[in-house]
């Protein structure tokens, strides 16, 4: 094998590499100490060698010192010179270090060898030297110095050829144990190996039982090759038993895929016995083939690669709504359970409804149910009967509550039936100009009471119109423009038929509403007519501005203000039960008197006032508490006077308050005003454009409010009797509705 050849993977070539460089390396730095060692000894022996020299001839440097002009003396010495080639020269000092002898090619040196002494040129060789103090034999005294010098260049050359010889010994040395290491290795460790490697190699399931490893010494080898005996007896009897699994598991297989055709065919079956179909789509809104018999009957065609949106009939934004719906579910991002409730709930065809409901088919990868959805199916139950069993039930219960509130409340149903009935023919057969802002807001109000009163039929019919009328606004981009000839002739019809509806009303419950005549009539209807006769009557006899005339008014005409919002708390009740709200009402009592009738039109519209309370401005409970608000909102009414014309209303709420970026971005949007005018207004001044026809702080518009009209109609009442009215408000704290109102509103027209 490629593994136990030498290359540079192999279990040889890998304990040769560490064993020649740890080996070589101790022996490299060995040879360096050895080196330095042996350098030291050459030049100590030469040194001994020069020194030796000089004690021979230690009488002729005595001789000399004693008498400098021994010449033959003199002579001797540069003989010695010319006889040992080692000496490179001699220099002889006398005690007081005057130099009385040189010979030789070098620097002249003191008797200390650490000074020049001579100008002479510079030598090329490398010299060393000894130093020997000269002693007279007589006396023992010192008499001179004598520095004897030799060349290095034998010395060197000498080094070098003991380091060869020893840089040799080694290498010889560390290949010789690299070569006995390596054929160790091969025959101990990489042989078996590669032994045991082939065999393992050979192992299939086909000769498991034949293959069995055998090492004749015992050692790691051996021990790993019966390891893989074990190894191999364990696999031989995983083999069979997984065999047999197998087997098993296939014959499984077969009868659980039989039993499976059964229950499929079983739970179609029962399916398609309640009433229910099932239909299977893809990634694409693709319906495939798994389609039962039901759905396809329910929906009157073949459903078989038709696209979910077309069977349900989408429009274009509930399409773009479905695709995004289906990129998420086939994502993976999110869990199915959180994504299922954005999935179309319902279709209704004709008179037939039907229930959607959706069950997920996971992706399997290897046995393992994964959270990648493959397919999903939609299941549509038939649910007509019981969708025309709710709307009976609904319809009922709003008769029922109906009938409780015009009981409650018969002049305030009497009044609303005057007014339609007024509207309609002023509408019907005056020729006056009406305009886009003043008919929408006519029948928004009509839509708001009737809605009190839960009457349905009609509040239906008012909001098409109002839908209507809405479009036509948008279209001019004018409030204030006159009706066209097409749209009035349209307007007429349209409110031909709403007549009728009102009428059907009126003849369905006749009854009730001759009750809440009979009850006007019988408690205060006729007292009422005497006193407003009366009060005519002594008006004109004693004048408006007598003293009797204030004393009647005061006691027989005027009556409570805070009374006259009594009404508007089953308002309250009404929105903030059906949004799941918790809301008080509270009333703060005023002994402030006022002749209701002249502000009837004022607090007819001020039903949009709280609406939008409850609707725009109260929190739902978990919003409150998040904000560190009880969970029951709060809306109070009070009332003071203010001098002797006017007095002043409040309707404060405690809930998230208007955001004036809202009322901007809606106001820009409208174009009421320029962006310049628009931008430059204050938060405060913002806050008033919700007087402006349009300008709502809510984003989606409800049967409840939401098309910025009601406020609108509240500034317009407001200003009809003399008034004016204004917002404060606090994001996240509450808003106030403040209005001035005179006190007597035939004087302050008159005025």
């Amino acid at each position: 094998m490629e593994l136990f050849s030498f290359s540079k993977k192999s279990i040889s070539y890998q304990v040769l590499k560490k064993v020649f460089f740890g080996l070589g390396g101790v022996l490299f730095f060995a040879l360096c100490f050895w080196s330095i060692f042996q350098y030291q000894v050459i030049k100590r022996d030469a040194e001994g060698s020069l020194r030796a020299l000089g004690e021979s001839f230690q009488e002729t440097f005595i001789n000399v010192l004693k008498d400098e002009k021994q010449v033959d003396d003199f002579r001797l010495i540069e003989d010695f010179l010319v006889s040992k080639k080692l000496v490179a020269g001699i220099t002889i000092f006398n005690k007081s270090e005057k130099l009385i002898f040189k010979k030789g090619d070098f620097l002249l040196l003191n008797n200390r060898g650490g000074e020049k002494v001579s100008d002479r040129k510079e030598t090329s060789k490398n010299l060393y030297s000894i130093f020997m103090p000269i002693y007279s034999k007589a006396s023992k005294s010192k008499i001179g110095d004598v520095i004897i010098f030799g060349y290095q260049e034998p010395l060197i050359e000498k080094f070098i050829n003991s380091l060869t010889k020893a840089f040799i010994y080694t290498f010889s040395i560390v290949i010789s144990l690299c070569l006995i290491v390596y054929s160790i290795t091969v025959k101990v460790l990489v042989k078996p190996l590669e032994d045991l490697t082939e065999k393992i190699a050979k192992v299939n399931y086909s000769n498991l039982k034949k293959i069995k490893f055998e090492f004749n010494e015992e050692n790691e080898i051996s021990f790993l090759g019966e390891n893989f005996n074990t190894m191999i007896m364990h696999t031989n009897r995983f083999h069979r038993l997984l065999k047999k699994s197998l087997d098993d598991l296939e014959q499984q297989n077969v009868v659980l895929e039989e039993r499976v055709i059964e229950r499929t065919k079983d739970v179609t079956n029962i399916l398609e016995n309640l009433g229910q179909g099932f239909m299977v789509f893809d990634e694409h809104g693709v319906i495939l083939e798994d389609v039962s018999q039901a759905a396809t009957e329910f929906f009157k065609e073949d459903l078989v690669y038709s696209n979910m949106a077309n069977v349900l009939s989408m429009d274009t934004e509930k399409r773009n709504a479905f695709e995004k719906w289906l990129k998420q579910v086939w994502g993976g991002r999110f869990l199915f359970k959180d994504l299922v409730g954005f999935a179309p709930k319902s279709f209704q065809k004709g008179k037939r409804h039907l229930k959607l409901e959706y069950r997920p088919i996971y992706q399997t990868v290897e046995g393992k149910i994964t959270r990648q959805v493959e397919k999903v199916i939609c299941i549509a139950t038939d649910v007509t009967k019981e969708k025309q069993l709710e709307e009976k039930a609904k319809r009922e219960r709003e008769q029922s509550q109906m009938i409780l509130l015009i009981i409650e409340r018969p002049i305030e149903l009497i009044d609303l039936i005057d007014d339609f009935k007024d509207f309609t023919t002023d509408f019907f057969y005056e020729d006056g100009d009406w305009t886009l802002d003043e008919t929408f807001r006519k029948f928004h109000t009509f839509k708001a009471s009737f809605s009190q009163f839960r009457i349905s039929e009609m509040v239906e019919v008012i909001h098409e119109i109002e839908s209507k009328v809405s479009k036509w606004i948008d279209e001019s981009g004018e409030r204030k423009s006159l009706l066209k000839e097409a749209e009035l002739k349209e307007l007429k019809e349209d409110t031909k038929r709403c007549n009728d509806v009102f009428y059907e009303f009126m003849r369905i419950n006749r009854m009730i509403i001759e009750m809440a005549n009979n009850a006007l009539l019988s408690e205060d209807a006729h007292e009422f007519t005497s006193i407003k006769q009366a009060s005519q009557f002594m008006q004109k006899k004693f004048g408006k501005d007598s003293q009797v005339f204030k004393d009647f008014e005061e006691e027989f005409v005027l009556k409570k203000v805070s009374g006259s919002f009594e009404r508007f708390e089953s308002i309250v009740n009404e929105v903030s039960n059906n949004q799941g709200k918790f809301v008080s009402y509270v009333i703060n009592e005023s002994d402030l008197k006022i002749n209701t009738d002249d502000y009837s039109d004022f607090l007819s519209s001020c039903v949009h006032l709280f609406r939008n309370a409850v609707d725009h401005g109260i929190e739902g409970p978990s919003e409150r508490v998040d904000k560190n608000k009880p969970e029951q909102g709060k809306i109070t009414v009070s009332f003071e006077e203010k001098g002797n014309e006017f007095f002043r209303l409040k309707v404060k709420d405690d809930g998230r308050g208007i955001n004036p970026g809202v009322i901007r971005e809606a106001a820009l949007k409208l174009g009421i005003k320029s962006e310049q005018d628009i931008m430059s207004l204050k938060d405060e001044e913002l806050l008033q454009l919700v007087f402006d026809q349009g300008i709502s702080s809510k984003e989606k518009v409800t049967d409840i409010s939401g098309r910025g009209v009601g406020m609108d109609a509240i500034k317009t009442e407001a200003e009809r009797v003399g008034g004016k009215v204004w917002i404060e408000s606090k994001v996240d704290v509450g808003t106030t509705f403040i209005a001035d109102l005179p006190l007597n509103i035939k004087n302050k027209k008159s005025s």
